[in-house]
């Protein structure tokens, strides 16, 4: 009986120090994934993320399409991959969801990602299915991205007809929201 108690003890006490020691790595592991993306490991872009910038660029010179509005954007990039952005720009109307999508590392520093949002008429009519692709770049410090990627507009109303395609080009001036 006096054996089994040692045991039992010896097993439980073998339990904790194995939590004790492991604990603390999980918690650090995760400090050093979301900010280092130097160690090839790392989701940097993990954060909220906020830019300033033309809607669209010319694709081919990467410069401002001319009568192009400056834009604020806001994106959320989540541990899982999953994302969402908002955008004040006025080609699509006040009446939009918010994009939702996907993103992932590609190496380094690059990642890439994919979003969606739908556009509706007043009368609450969907009448725009926009989907964007993107490759973001992150500088070197994890403090700014630049992202280029192209825009599809698609007629939902007609087998997603594409109705509009665009380039855009944010710079290096998305940065981490700040308090």
């Amino acid at each position: 009986m006096k054996i089994k108690n040692t045991t039992k003890t010896f097993a439980i006490a073998l339990i904790m120090i194995f939590a004790l020691a492991i604990a603390p790595t999980m918690a650090f592991g995760q400090i050093r994934v979301i900010n280092s993306p130097q160690d090839g490991k790392g989701n940097a872009l993990v954060g909220v993320w906020e830019s300033v910038g033309p809607a669209l660029n010319d694709c081919e010179t990467g410069l401002p399409a001319p009568g192009s509005p400056i834009i604020r954007v806001l994106q959320k990039f989540n541990q899982d991959g999953t994302m969402t952005e908002e955008n004040t720009d006025p080609i699509e109307g006040p009446y939009r969801t918010t994009a939702h999508g996907i993103w992932e590392r590609i190496a380094g520093r690059q990642y890439r990602a994919f979003y969606v949002h739908y556009g509706f008429a007043p009368d609450k009519t969907h009448v725009a299915t926009v989907k964007i692709k993107s490759i973001i770049t992150l500088s070197r410090d994890a403090r700014t991205y630049n992202e280029t990627g192209t825009v599809e507009v698609l007629d939902p109303q007609n087998n997603d007809e594409i109705l509009f395609t665009g380039c855009f080009n944010s710079g290096y001036n998305a940065s981490r929201l700040k308090f």
